[in-house]
């Protein structure tokens, strides 16, 4: 019997079995049983029941164009149940209708029964669900609203193009949803649900091995992921989540790009969970890992965002930018290949490995493990707690290898370029000598002591009762007026009026002297003054003054000694003699040559 025949048929039943519906817009109903193979309809006006609505076996209720009302007293007193006492398949059909009650109600699903959903809208209480259990099946589309859907055992929601607010899988039961609106959706048990080109507003929630995919979707608002669960992103613009998995969860974003926003995102990974981002755009973001969870970014670009990697947690990125600053402690991992960072912090027991990366900024601290091959930083920060230790060495440029300790921090570079230098941070009761080392910035605190031997620095920081003592090296070069050095030149070297050292120029003519500079402390930067230079040789001397500003070389001229002017004036006497007579030989011998021709 097709669908103009029921339409008869009923009209029929209406007019002579129940008169009310038919003559009236409003009809009261008491309850409504279909069971066998009949097929029921309700059309055209409004129909308030008082009891409930059962559909059996192989029945059919099919409702359009049409608002049936529950009149209850309390909620859940009535509804419509679906069920298969006897192995039918039951099935409601609504179309252009509505469902309406004050209190709410359900639409319960059992057995193999179908609900068809067909432009349906639920109206009075938001709390109205439909719960399909066993192994029914729920289609929603073109356009309906539902609130609540509750699915159990091995049941099935398929809606399409409509409002599906609060979506909830249970058990086995398995939900497809797309082109649709949902605000919060949880799965749990054993269940799974596929959400694609929809919009998620406020949650998508997974717990208890449950399965959730959202792709090509716009999710703002919470993920969970929890008890073994797992989330999967996939071609989604993410606008203001945040995201929190724990208890050996699993939460994957791929293609995603995050949407502008004036709030920022919040990743929490924790208790042995993993998060693994791929191909993604991903910015203005907080990410926590920690309690031994892991977290996996590959080939993607993190701007503007903040990293905390603590607590035994393992972090790897892999051909991937991050920007702002990332953070490892507390006996944290960090592996890292063939990506950029801009801040980089080590510290407390963490390791980090860094391979073919550009890091703007690394700092290491404390007790951590850092290791750097085949990379470019531009500055590198160390900062040390109570140490006492000489340092030298440091400065800009390539390194083939270097590896120093310090107090349980282990830094290691091999085919890496320190482009712009290092900087050094002390604190406690640290005593530091630093030799031959060009640094950008060193920061003292407490009652630390720092001296510098022959280094250069573009920034010296002195707190608290510290200080810093800066010595260069004075390299005096004599020569004579033809620029020869000269050996044997006695050079001294006063402060105020107190000879400091005296030395004599060597072969190279080069007399070298160690020499305080300036010291810095909390009452500023003061510099030890004008030196005095005094070069003594022979019968000669030369006087200048130096303020030292990092280790210098001054070349001194000396007049030479007296008998140097009669042996040059000799060799100009004999240079004119040689010269005259060779010209009066070769004259005599051209003269000669005439007369004998």
């Amino acid at each position: 019997m097709n669908l103009a025949s029921y339409v008869k048929v009923m009209s029929l039943v209406f007019l002579f079995v129940l008169p009310s519906i038919s003559l009236f817009q409003t009809a009261t109903v008491g309850a409504l049983e279909v069971g066998g193979n009949d097929v029921r309809y309700i059309a055209n006006g409004t129909f308030e029941f008082r009891e409930n609505i059962v559909i059996e076996g192989n029945a059919t209720l099919i409702v359009e164009n049409a608002t049936v009302k529950f009149i209850q007293t309390s909620d859940n007193q009535y509804g419509i149940i679906l069920r298969n006492p006897s192995g039918g398949t039951p099935r409601l059909i609504a179309r252009n209708a509505s469902f309406d009650s004050p209190r709410r109600f359900k639409v319960s699903l059992w057995g193999n029964s179908t609900a068809d959903f067909i432009g349906l809208t639920f109206k009075g209480s938001v709390y109205s669900s439909v719960e399909p259990h066993d192994k029914s099946t729920l289609n929603v589309r073109d356009g309906s609203l539902v609130n609540y859907v509750n699915t159990y055992g091995s049941s099935k929601l398929n809606a399409i193009g409509s409002n599906v607010f609060f979506p909830n899988s249970y058990d086995n039961s398995n939900m497809t949803i797309s082109t649709c609106t949902v605000n919060n959706m949880k799965a749990s048990g054993n269940s799974s649900a596929y959400i694609s080109v929809s919009t998620v507003k406020y949650s998508v929630t997974a717990e208890s091995s449950s399965f959730v995919s959202v792709s090509n979707c716009y999710v703002s608002g919470e993920i969970v992921s929890r008890k073994t669960s797992r989330v999967l992103f996939v071609e989604d613009t993410l606008c203001q989540i945040k995201v929190k998995s724990y208890e050996y969860s699993n939460v994957t974003i791929i293609d995603a790009i995050f949407s502008a926003s004036k709030f920022s995102g919040d990743f929490s990974i924790r208790d042995f969970s993993y998060l693994y981002i791929y191909s993604s755009i991903i910015s203005d973001t907080f990410f926590k890992v920690y309690n031994n969870a892991t977290m996996k970014i590959e080939g993607s670009n993190l701007t503007s965002s903040v990293f905390y990697s603590y607590n035994g947690s393992k972090v790897e990125v892999v051909d991937s930018a991050l920007d702002w600053i990332f953070e490892s402690y507390d006996v944290s991992n960090l592996i890292a290949s063939y990506s950029s960072f801009n801040v980089l912090s080590v510290e407390e027991s963490s390791n980090v490995a860094l391979d073919h990366c550009e890091v703007a900024l690394l700092r290491a601290y404390e007790s951590a493990n850092l290791s750097v091959s085949d990379s470019t930083v531009t500055e590198i920060l160390i900062e040390l707690l109570s140490v006492n230790v000489n340092l030298s060495g440091f400065g800009e440029g390539f390194f083939k290898s270097i590896a120093f300790g310090v107090s349980g921090l282990n830094v290691t570079l091999s085919d890496s370029t320190v482009s712009a230098g290092w900087s050094f941070r002390f604190l406690g009761s640290s005593n530091v000598t630093f030799r031959d080392s060009r640094l950008l910035v060193v920061d003292v605190f407490d009652s630390g002591r720092v001296q510098l031997w022959n280094c250069t620095y573009a920034s010296l920081t002195a707190v608290d009762v510290s200080e810093v003592r800066v010595w260069s090296y004075l390299s005096v070069r004599v020569v004579d007026y033809f620029g020869n050095p000269v050996e044997g030149a006695q050079v001294t070297v006063t402060l105020d009026n107190a000879v400091v050292d005296s030395k004599q120029s060597d072969v190279d003519g080069l007399a070298v002297f160690d020499l305080f500079e300036r010291i810095v402390n909390a009452s500023g930067d003061t510099s030890a003054g004008n030196y005095a230079i005094s070069i003594a040789f022979g019968d000669q001397s030369v006087d200048s003054n130096v303020n030292l500003a990092g280790s210098q070389m001054l070349v001194s001229t000396i007049a030479s000694p007296w008998w140097y002017w009669y042996l040059i004036w000799g060799l100009v006497g004999v240079a004119v003699i040689v010269g005259v007579a060779g010209t009066f030989l070769i004259i005599r011998r051209k003269r000669k040559s005439k007369v004998q021709s």
